[in-house]
């Protein structure tokens, strides 16, 4: 099970859910979040190099012609 369910069970038992489980999820939750930002600048790095190489390569036929 995952932590964010076990937090789920002891709630829904009416149970505290300790502290370091709380911790623990909002590491998690950050952690997450810059993976996720890091995803996107890794997507929009690629993009750009792709852009950059579509256009060398116009250029490459213009000059090979």
């Amino acid at each position: 099970r995952n932590l964010q369910s076990q937090a789920a069970d002891l709630e829904r038992a009416g149970r505290p859910v300790q502290q370091a489980l709380v911790d623990q999820l909002n590491d998690l939750r950050d952690q997450q979040h810059k993976l996720q930002a890091d995803i996107a600048g890794y997507q929009a790095a690629r993009v750009k190099a792709e852009a950059g190489f579509a256009e060398d390569r116009v250029r490459v036929q213009r000059l090979t012609q």
